[in-house]
């Protein structure tokens, strides 16, 4: 799908501001019941939608953030109440300034619990996201905002994070495919106190949607 949707910006078919416009809508339409999403950009998102080099490798694919990765104009909470009133960041995360670099537009961020210390999403500065598939269950974490948003279909991309299975259990919870790669190998761009474990991940609805993001 995603390498479906960038070959499409590519050649002109699509322009990368119904990327994002449908993007916004399905949040709109779909988050209420899920809370995956805790803050959104939305015009800005439209603004860099018209910046964008179509030849990019992930040319106009909307992403959601998760919420322990800077970006620049946005508070990081890393889901705590402590740091409900933290200031906007001022620099993008080198996970974020990649993807941008790379053609995606950045539409909001995602949940996650506390510091990303527990395999389910709750938290009780935003609440509690739930699974796509059933909303009596949890997503699973600490990535859960990102796979419920992936899993619902809102986004076409969204970034991911494992320290002790942050990726992998929201993967597994939410039917999607993650990979953990080697620690380090993609930069340790993930705030909580894990630097020995934590690192980038990726998670998406198939093998090949991994690969278009982790290469």
């Amino acid at each position: 799908m995603r390498a479906e949707l960038v070959e499409r910006v590519r050649t002109g078919e699509l322009h990368p501001r119904e990327l994002v416009a449908e993007a916004l809508r399905r949040i709109e339409a779909d988050d209420p019941a899920l809370n995956a999403v805790v803050a959104l950009r939305a015009e800005e998102a439209l603004a860099d939608a018209e910046r964008v080099d179509p030849s990019g490798p992930l040319a106009g694919l909307p992403v959601l953030v998760k919420d322990l990765i800077d970006v620049a104009g946005m508070p990081t909470t890393m889901g705590s109440d402590w740091l409900a009133d933290a200031p906007s960041a001022t620099a993008d995360g080198l996970v974020v300034a990649r993807l941008r670099a790379a053609g995606a537009i950045v539409v909001g961020k995602s949940n996650t619990p506390a510091f990303a210390h527990t395999g389910f999403t709750t938290n009780r500065l935003f609440g509690s996201t739930r699974n796509p598939w059933n909303h009596h269950r949890s997503p699973g974490g600490s990535s859960g905002g990102s796979a419920a948003a992936l899993a619902a279909g809102m986004v076409p991309l969204a970034t991911t994070s494992d320290g002790g299975g942050s990726v992998r259990i929201p993967a597994s919870a939410c039917g999607l495919v993650g990979y953990k790669p080697t620690t380090g190998a993609v930069g340790r761009d993930v705030k909580p106190a894990w630097p020995s474990l934590s690192t980038l991940g990726a998670t998406a609805t198939s093998v090949a949607d991994v690969l278009v993001e982790a290469r």
